[in-house]
């Protein structure tokens, strides 16, 4: 699978190749603006933040029902931070790890999920949740693209304050799936993954 997520505070691009029918590792990029004041307490936090891992992403678990399907995830990526300060000085790079969770359920015109993903680097940490819900506006169809209409309110700690909510269009087809909107901040947010 190939993702790539952006909006102006936190951009990120994945590559999971398979290994198992439930396991899948490979680099995931995550580039992050955190609001002023929100980094570490060493003078060296303040800017534009890459945080380069290599994730596993784990399949826990698959309820399979006659109308519906739902799954536990888990993952957690370990690799480098790197922090492009804002006054000019040279970046500087610290060891990084990320653990994270998701719950979703679904129906072929019904979704319902929620994740959550800590970001740790040193003095640096950011917890990221996310609920996610949403309906389609057509029948589901491998062959033709299904259109969904998705809502998500999710917290991202210093990067954007309080709780924003983002109204998504969502369009599947076989194997691509894409969504855009607008939050409720004003930021345009756009995701597209590709599953091979």
């Amino acid at each position: 699978m190939v993702s790539g997520e952006y909006d102006p505070a936190w951009s990120s691009f994945t590559v999971t190749p398979a290994i198992t029918r439930s396991t899948g590792v490979g680099p995931a990029l995550h580039w992050m603006q955190p609001e002023a004041g929100s980094g570490g307490t060493n003078g060296d936090t303040a800017g534009q933040e890459l945080w380069s891992l290599v994730s596993v992403t784990q399949r826990l678990h698959r309820w399979n029902g006659a109308l519906y399907q739902a799954n536990a995830w888990a993952g957690v990526g370990a690799g480098l931070l790197t922090i492009f300060p804002d006054d000019g000085r040279s970046r500087s790079n610290r060891a990084a790890w990320s653990p994270w969770g998701q719950l979703d359920f679904e129906t072929r015109r019904l979704y319902i999920g929620g994740s959550a993903r800590w970001f740790q680097a040193a003095d640096i940490g950011r917890l990221m949740t996310s609920a996610r819900a949403g309906v389609a506006l057509t029948p589901a169809s491998y062959d033709h693209w299904q259109p969904w209409l998705m809502v998500e309110a999710r917290t991202m700690e210093g990067l954007v304050q309080g709780v924003e909510i983002t109204p998504l269009l969502r369009v599947i087809h076989r194997r691509v799936l894409a969504e855009a909107g607008v939050s409720t901040l004003g930021s345009l947010r756009l995701n597209l993954t590709y599953t091979y």
